[in-house]
């Protein structure tokens, strides 16, 4: 006879999809007091759940890259959470190299064939700043070149975004979410993928930079071993004269 609140479970629809629920139970009684039957309802917890679950896959995603010590950890943390997030079917991360020319850092589920054959093109210049992302849900009908589309069409790619990579206002790279079906992109999706994106931007700056410094310091080091071999030969050499 006791009132169960908030009970999270998995209930069957009619036409057999599961549904995630939250269900109230209270007992219905008579005059006597006697339990002559059940009031329940139940409340569809579904956009919660994913809500959850992306919050906690961007969670996971910032340690990994907190404690990762290359960027390869990195970049494998961050396609993690594109699959996990926004259930991409593939995607990649591309940063500008020092031409400036977008280069293929990281992918997944790509081949090598469609990377050979879009490596170096972006939809936005190279001197963009406080780049947006661009979102295609349906590639077939997209303006792109006949080289690229048909590069799309050999892979099977039915809709893709295009996340840039800002780092204080200018644009390192971008992330490539990739679906084979067309895919409706809402502002929660991009708003997430941009996220990941500053994430990602950030922890590779931040590790360019301490590689930069171990590099100076390293170097550094040699120079003052080199040194301080020179003085010690000099100093035998006067104290053998």
């Amino acid at each position: 006879g006791e009132r169960i609140e908030n009970y999270e479970t998995v209930r069957q629809r009619k036409d057999g999809r599961l549904l995630d629920v939250s269900i109230t139970i209270s007992p219905i009684k008579d005059a006597s007091g006697m339990i002559v039957g059940a009031s329940k309802i139940a409340r569809d917890i579904t956009q919660r759940r994913k809500a959850d679950a992306k919050q906690r896959a961007l969670h996971n995603m910032l340690v990994s890259v907190s404690q990762a010590a290359a960027l390869p950890e990195i970049y494998e943390a961050a396609l993690t959470a594109l699959e996990k997030c926004l259930h991409a079917d593939c995607g990649a991360i591309l940063l500008y190299d020092d031409v400036p020319m977008m280069r293929f850092v990281a992918s997944r589920g790509l081949s090598e064939g469609y990377r050979r054959a879009v490596e170096g093109h972006s939809p936005w210049p190279a001197d963009q700043e406080n780049a947006r992302p661009i979102a295609v849900e349906d590639a077939a009908v997209a303006g792109f070149e006949p080289p690229i589309r048909a590069a799309m069409e050999a892979e099977g790619l039915g809709a893709l975004a295009f996340v840039p990579m800002n780092y204080e206002g200018r644009l390192k790279g971008e992330l490539v979410l990739c679906y084979k079906q067309p895919h409706h992109f809402d502002a929660e999706d991009l708003e997430m993928a941009s996220a990941i994106a500053s994430q990602v931007s950030f922890a590779v700056e931040r590790r360019r930079g301490a590689e930069a410094l171990e590099s100076l310091v390293a170097e550094r080091t040699q120079s003052l071993r080199l040194a301080i071999a020179q003085m010690e030969e000099f100093s035998y050499s006067v104290s053998h004269d």
